[in-house]
């Protein structure tokens, strides 16, 4: 080969090496890159991260290793378990030779001064999957713990707040359900299994049933169906319901107040409460008291009759008696002359027609006085009220010669049941009438006044009688409470007249001694505005 060939050839070389190196010197390039990225992710790792090589030195670790190990930047290729370690971590060395020879991770939790750590230890392996030493890592799990233990402690008490909540909903004596939206059963209570012990527990009343609702009755319509809560759940969610209903199970029959109320126990879950109170006690007892009510309404209908056929008597005594002198008279005349004019035959019809009529005017005033229809609240005169019932006592006080006063204005009017008013003081009058006669007052007299009062009048009825056993007094307006003989009284007199005066009148009727009787005392508002 000539000069001039080996010089070519040399060239050539020297062009082929010049190209291998640069892209070699691309490859160190990208290669010192790569080494770079990698100490950067090294570096950037949060948890404490030492590299080992096979003999255990240390080759890089990061800043966080610090707060493990009292390692420096002088204490590269130093072996590690050669420098103080700040926690307590048993056969160290041992673990990590393991991993090394083995190649399996290596895990374990660690504590220090209220800190928690969790350590790894790894196998740091070549591209074959030879292993050349290990990595070894601490993740501080404080924070996670602390959210651990807290998270411990919220389930702890939620725990005994659902237990304390059970004991409170199983104490109470009301049956507490939870249904959701479509009336799923969620929860029912342990009063419910102990009123209706043919069901064991909830599992069991799901089999035969969807709801509370399907065990109401059907047939009374003062109470709730077994379809109405279904068909007003779709359109009443936001509202409060309460209703009555009754369940009968096995012949027996049971009276509940129900509620239902909307609950948001979790979010965007629509649930209901329904709570069922036993109100069988006091469905009977209103019951009975309606019973109560009537009988005492008869009663006291039937003793009002008998004080109407008494002051019917009185009234008719003294046309009865002028009417038998009239025949008397007229009888002796005819004795005398054997015969009467026409004259006097129609002068003895006239005379017993003013009789006859006077005794149908009395029956016509008591039928009135007593007649339903007319029972409406309408104005009328006070004075005109205690004249109109007067006039049904009048006689009987005269007979007995009872002295009455009376100071009434004589323009003062109301707007109430007239009718009722009149019947409850003529059952004053007729108590205070029984009182002189029961203890025969030397001077008997009955007084009876009205006055003007800012929010309405005030009517009283006062005897001399003596007045009513201290002791006693404060029972005179229970029912069948009397200060009668057995025969003479009901008890149920002042007990309806006081119902009138407070009842249906808006009123107020006391009884009370006064210094030589008795002082009954009507007050009652004056319109409609003041009724309650």
């Amino acid at each position: 080969m000539s000069n001039a060939e080996t010089i070519e050839e040399l060239k050539t070389k020297n062009e082929e090496l010049q190209s291998s190196n640069e892209k070699l010197r691309a490859k160190n390039f990208e290669l010192k890159r790569i080494s770079q990225d990698l100490v950067n992710m090294f570096d950037s790792l949060q948890f404490a991260t030492v590299i080992l090589d096979k003999q255990l030195r240390v080759k890089r670790y990061t800043p966080q290793m610090k707060q493990i190990f009292n390692i420096q930047a002088t204490d590269i290729d130093h072996v590690i378990t050669t420098l103080e370690c700040y926690l307590d971590i048993p056969n160290l060395r041992r673990e990590l030779l393991t991993v090394i020879k083995e190649g399996e991770r290596y895990q374990q939790e660690l504590e220090y001064e209220g800190h928690f750590f969790h350590m790894s230890i790894s196998a740091n392996k070549d591209e074959n999957g030879d292993v050349y030493g290990a990595i070894l890592s601490f993740e501080d799990k404080t924070a996670l713990h602390q959210k651990e233990l807290e998270l411990i402690e919220s389930e702890t008490i939620i725990k005994a707040r659902k237990e304390r909540i059970k004991k409170i909903l199983n104490g109470t004596d009301n049956i507490i359900f939870l249904q959701g939206k479509a009336c799923e059963i969620i929860h029912i209570n342990q009063q419910f299994f102990n009123l209706f012990p043919e069901y064991k527990d909830i599992e069991e009343f799901k089999q035969e049933h969807t709801s509370i609702f399907e065990l109401f009755d059907n047939e009374d319509d003062e109470y709730v169906s077994a379809g109405y809560f279904k068909e007003a759940f779709p359109t009443q969610l936001d509202e409060k319901m309460q209703r009555r209903a009754k369940i009968t199970r096995n012949g027996h029959t049971r009276y509940f107040r129900v509620t239902v109320s909307p609950v948001s126990l979790e979010i965007g879950n629509e649930e209901f409460v329904v709570t069922l109170s036993d109100i069988t006690e006091l469905e009977q007892e209103m019951e009975k008291n309606i019973k109560q009510e009537r009988i005492l309404q008869q009663q006291a209908k039937m003793a009002s009759m008998g004080e109407m056929i008494g002051n019917i008597a009185h009234q008719w005594r003294q046309p009865l008696n002028s009417l038998a002198t009239l025949n008397t008279l007229h009888m002796m005349e005819f004795r005398e002359n054997n015969s009467l004019s026409i004259e006097q035959m129609q002068e003895h019809q006239e005379q017993a027609n003013l009789f006859i009529q006077k005794m149908s005017s009395t029956i016509d005033d008591f039928r009135n006085f007593f007649l339903p229809a007319n029972k409406q609240r309408i104005h009328f005169n006070l004075n005109e009220a205690v004249k109109r019932t007067l006039g049904f006592v009048q006689d009987a006080y005269h007979l007995h010669r009872i002295q009455l006063a009376i100071d009434i204005d004589q323009h003062t009017s109301i707007k109430s049941y007239q009718n009722e008013l009149e019947q409850v003081l003529l059952n004053l009058l007729n108590n205070a009438k029984d009182a002189h006669l029961s203890n025969k007052t030397p001077e008997p007299m009955v007084s009876i006044r009205l006055c003007q009062e800012s929010e309405g009048v005030c009517l009283s009825v006062q005897d001399n009688a003596g007045g009513i056993d201290p002791k006693i007094i404060d029972k005179v307006f229970e029912p069948y409470f009397s200060t009668k003989f057995e025969d003479e009284g009901t008890g149920i007199g002042l007990y309806m007249s006081k119902m009138i005066i407070e009842e249906s009148m808006g009123g107020k009727l006391t009884i009370e001694n006064c210094k030589e009787g008795v002082l009954a005392t009507i007050q009652l508002p004056k319109s409609d505005e003041e009724l309650t």
